[in-house]
Formats: structure tokens, C-alpha cells, sequence
């Protein structure tokens, strides 16, 4: 059996349209720009022929039983990433705007996929506590958290390299989520909306400092909001911890 090919292409002008399809049925070539490699996926800039930036994110070969699951109970990374990005937009937060997604089967199995949109040249907020302007950025952050979750937003990856910033010359800020395939829409479960603090930071004094401009901007008593972020913060580190061990235990780097 062949393996076939299911794409879809939208907002793009023609040489836009080509790229896509080209990256799609040939992957992205030598001139392509390697951001990032992790164990599932890799992360591309690639230049269209007129110029245009995209970014090119390939999720690689899924294994069992995952390969069968994105066929027949959800959709794959990439296909999710490009309507997780579409509902964003039409919530009115930021993300870069997607383009195209793509998923090569065999049978039922899925082989890779690959999800397309907009290159934004933008830093992410790694060590956002050490930052020169820390005061107003948590300010700032405390409030984007605040206005996802007054949505019903829930972000499972809610890292600081998964959130790109622009600083505005006034001194404001605007947020972008990038990394958005693990999302919920319509979460109103306060537990869950606060397990985002997890691993927002793994300092313990930035997450109290993060959770304290979250609750002067919901209106929420300081102390509880505190609590409930220190909570996820531990819960999040103990699970790692007991990860690792398991790892250690079966021989696995």
C-alpha cells in the first residue's frame, strides 16, 4: 500500500501555496534554516520565493499506538496546531498565523505530519524573572493569564519558550503562543486553568511573583492564588522526579 497524502492550504498567495505543497510532498530542502531538533519534532525557517518567512514545524515518524490514534480518534499534532491557531484567532489572542497543515498515512497509520504558519523574528521570555523589565512583564504576563483563562483557555505547554513577546516602544507588551497543539477550549475548571503555572517557571519565587500580579489583575485573594500555583509547581516537579526514576530504573537515557 502506497502512502497517501492529506494537506490543506489556506491564506496564501500562490508562491506561498507552492512552497507548502513542495515541503509537503519532497520535505523542506538544504537552504531550509534548522531552528530546532527535540526527540519528535523539527523546527524550520524556510524562505518562500517571494520572500515570505514560514515557519516549518515536522512532526517525525509517531509511534505505536499513537500512529493509529491521530488516524481514527484525534486528529494529528499538525492538524491541531493549525485549528488550535485558527480558534485563538477568533478569540482574539495571538498566535502566528497559520497557513497550512499537512499528514502522510499509510492505511490507517500515521507516517509524519507537518504544520505551516507565519515566521515571527521574536524573542521568547526564557528567564522572564531576570529580565531587565521583570516588574512590568510579570505585570504584563500576570494579565495575559488571567484574559486565556476568563476564555476558557488552557495551554498544557504554557512554558516561557512557548511565548513569544513583542515589546512595544510605550512599554507594552504582546503575547504570542506558539507550541499550541496540547490546548483545551472551554475549560472553566479553576484546578486545571491553574495547573498553567507549572512549569511557567521552575523558581519558586518568580511563580509566587507571576502568581501575585495574576491575582491583583483578577481580583482574586493573593494568599489562595499563591498556593494554588506553588501547588502546581510542586506537583509538576514531583511528577518529573518520578519520571526520571522510572527512566533510570528501565535503562532509558
Amino acid at each position: 500500500m502506497k502512502p497517501r497524502l492529506l494537506y490543506k492550504i489556506t491564506d496564501a498567495d500562490s508562491v506561498t501555496a507552492d512552497c507548502c505543497s513542495d515541503i509537503f510532498h519532497n520535505g523542506t530542502d538544504s537552504d531550509a534554516r534548522q531552528i530546532y531538533r527535540g526527540a519528535r519534532n523539527t523546527l524550520y525557517d524556510v524562505a518562500a520565493k517571494n520572500g515570505r518567512h514560514l515557519c516549518v514545524k515536522h512532526f517525525r515518524k509517531t509511534k505505536f499506538p499513537n500512529s493509529y490514534i491521530y488516524t481514527t480518534l484525534r486528529h494529528s499534532k499538525a492538524r491541531r496546531s493549525f485549528e488550535h491557531a485558527v480558534r485563538l484567532l477568533d478569540l482574539g489572542f495571538s498566535t502566528p498565523r497559520p497557513i497550512a497543515w499537512s499528514e502522510r498515512r499509510k492505511g490507517l497509520k500515521l507516517l509524519d505530519s507537518y504544520y505551516i504558519c507565519e515566521y515571527l523574528d521574536l524573542p521568547n521570555i526564557r528567564d522572564w524573572g531576570k529580565m531587565p523589565d521583570a516588574d512590568r512583564l510579570i505585570d504584563a504576563m500576570g494579565k495575559f493569564m488571567v484574559e486565556l483563562h476568563r476564555a476558557g483557555i488552557y495551554h498544557r505547554d504554557f512554558s516561557p519558550g512557548n511565548i513569544l513577546v513583542d515589546r512595544h516602544d510605550g512599554g507594552g507588551y504582546h503575547f504570542y503562543l506558539v507550541d499550541i497543539n496540547r490546548m483545551n477550549f472551554g475549560v472553566t475548571d479553576r484546578k486545571k486553568l491553574m495547573s498553567m503555572f507549572r512549569s511557567i517557571s521552575l523558581d519558586p519565587a518568580d511563580t509566587e511573583r507571576l502568581a501575585r500580579a495574576y491575582a491583583k489583575a483578577s481580583g482574586a485573594d493573593n494568599d489562595t492564588t499563591v498556593a494554588e500555583a506553588i501547588a502546581s509547581l510542586n506537583d509538576y516537579q514531583t511528577t518529573k522526579r518520578r519520571h526520571r526514576r522510572w527512566k533510570r530504573l528501565l535503562g532509558k537515557k
